[in-house]
Parts: C-alpha cells; sequence; structure tokens
C-alpha cells in the first residue's frame, strides 16, 4: 500500500475502534455479497473440504420419524439434504444469501423449503415449541450466537434436538495476522469493521447453551489444515469458500487491489510455499429437557 511499508499501529486501532462504534451497521448485507459471489465455488472449496466434520455434528444428532427441521445458515443446503433423508421429516433451510440459497434450491429434493431472511428474525416469528430438530453449521458467528441460542431453545419442542458447527474465532488467525499487518500500512483503506462473533472454542458454546436452559450431551473442537502454495492461491481459497466472507467490501475500492497485492506478498515472504490456512472449529449437540 506505500512503498516504505510503515505500519501504523495506533492509527489502526483508532480507526478500528471509530468504525466500530460510528459506523452504520452492515456487516450482514456485506458478508452476504461475498456468499452470493461465492455460491457456486462453495461446495467444492468448502463443503467437500469440511464434509466430515458436519457429518460427525448429524451423527450425534439421533433424529425421530417425522420431525420438523430447521437449518440455519444453510448455504447450498448439504445438512438440508442429510436431515431431508430421514423418514417423513420435513426441512426448512434459512440463509441470509440469496445466492447460496439458489444453489440450495437446485441440489435438494423440491420437498425442502429455503427462506431467504436473516436467521435471527425468522427464529423471532416462529411460535414457541414447534420444532424437533435446529441446526446451525457454519453460520452462527455471523449472527448474535447467545440470542440465536436464546430462540432455538424457545422454538424447540420438549425432547428437542440442537447441532451446531462453527468456525473458532482463532480460525484463520495466521492469515488474519498477516493482513492486519497489510492494513497497519494504511488504516484509512479500512471503511467498514465486520461484526462479526464467532466464539472462542467448545466450552463457550456448551456454556451458552447451559444458559438458555438446553442440556449439552457433547461439545468439541477440532481443526482442518490446507497449505496454500502461493498468497495469490492462499486469498482465492478464502474467496471461495466464503472464509473471509465481508472483507472484501469493507475497504475502499481504490485501494483494495494495491492491498490484496501486498497482502499477497507478506503471506509469500512470511510462508513461502506453505501458506498455513487452518479451520478451527468448535461444536455441540444439546436436547432441550
Amino acid at each position: 500500500m506505500t512503498s516504505q511499508h510503515h505500519r501504523h499501529w495506533p492509527k489502526l486501532i483508532l480507526r478500528l475502534t471509530s468504525l466500530y462504534f460510528f459506523q452504520r451497521e452492515r456487516s450482514i448485507d456485506l458478508v452476504s455479497l461475498s456468499y452470493d459471489a461465492s455460491a457456486s465455488t462453495y461446495d467444492a472449496a468448502w463443503t467437500n473440504h469440511m464434509r466430515d466434520c458436519s457429518d460427525q455434528m448429524l451423527s450425534k444428532l439421533p433424529i425421530r420419524q417425522n420431525a420438523r427441521c430447521l437449518d440455519l445458515a444453510c448455504g447450498t443446503g448439504y445438512v438440508v439434504g442429510k436431515l431431508a433423508q430421514h423418514q417423513g421429516c420435513s426441512v426448512v433451510g434459512v440463509d441470509s444469501s440469496e445466492g447460496m440459497l439458489m444453489v440450495a434450491r437446485q441440489n435438494n429434493p423440491e420437498g425442502c423449503l429455503f427462506v431467504h431472511d436473516d436467521i435471527l428474525q425468522y427464529l423471532r416469528r416462529l411460535p414457541s415449541e414447534s420444532v424437533d430438530v435446529v441446526t446451525c453449521a457454519w453460520g452462527l458467528g455471523y449472527s448474535q450466537p447467545s440470542k440465536v441460542l436464546h430462540e432455538i431453545s424457545r422454538v424447540l419442542k420438549p425432547g428437542g434436538r440442537i447441532g451446531v458447527i462453527d468456525n473458532s474465532i482463532l480460525s484463520l488467525r495466521e492469515m488474519y495476522l498477516s493482513a492486519f499487518q497489510v492494513l497497519a500500512e494504511q488504516p484509512d483503506a479500512l471503511t467498514h469493521v465486520l461484526q462479526i462473533r464467532f466464539l472462542l472454542d467448545h466450552h463457550s458454546l456448551r456454556w451458552r447453551m447451559r444458559m438458555k436452559g438446553l442440556h449439552v450431551l457433547e461439545s468439541w473442537g477440532g481443526s482442518k489444515r490446507y497449505a496454500a502454495r502461493t498468497g495469490a492461491e492462499a486469498i482465492a481459497r478464502m474467496k471461495a469458500t466464503g472464509a473471509a466472507a465481508g472483507f472484501e467490501h469493507s475497504f475502499n475500492p481504490r485501494l483494495y487491489k494495491q492491498g490484496e497485492e501486498r497482502f499477497m506478498e507478506v503471506l509469500n515472504g512470511r510462508y513461502g510455499d506453505a501458506i498455513p490456512i487452518v479451520h478451527r472449529y468448535l461444536a455441540a449437540v444439546a436436547v432441550k429437557p
């Protein structure tokens, strides 16, 4: 971003603070824009890579016949499709990205219903004790976890189950530390601070579930690693998976390309031909007493 690459950490901190408290909140809209753009690449880049993790969560979530199921932040509908395989189950998938929902409708049978909506607002409109199973795979941190879990607890029937798997706030930390280094070289390039609320670990998720009156059956965490050979490949993968959702729309468009090139340079210099892309995740399943 600058020929000398001087870093202005105090100025960056001031910029982050000012935007966080005084900006017009647009995080969910910016995240949805990114997922709209990555919808066609998402399954190949993300779903297939993390499929075993999603399946592990689902395997710990027993589902009765004819259950009414709800999948929040459903994306391209992988979890919806797995839920629909259970005999007699009706499944609704909710997501704020219309692009992802278009792919979900193509991937799943006509009996599955997909709704374009904010997951928290959708939950708030549901009657209490009206759903048997709620899942949320890879999207809880884009909303407000405590409020979402409160609404899930409210809408679940007694004996109803919930399964959550999500990125940890420490996911991709190697990439984001490098990104902040670049941003410190020109803090004014930042135009929006995303209010993302990923949790620290599965203990944090477990505690929040308990606070909402849910009985946690099991919680766990883990990670999956991928090594990119170049900075360009690393950035392309982050865009394809949605891992950088919203971030490319949070910068001055005039400076974004220059900043992206500098980001590639930093990644190449720091990690060589083995740039670590580490997805750290947390998960839990619980029942409403």
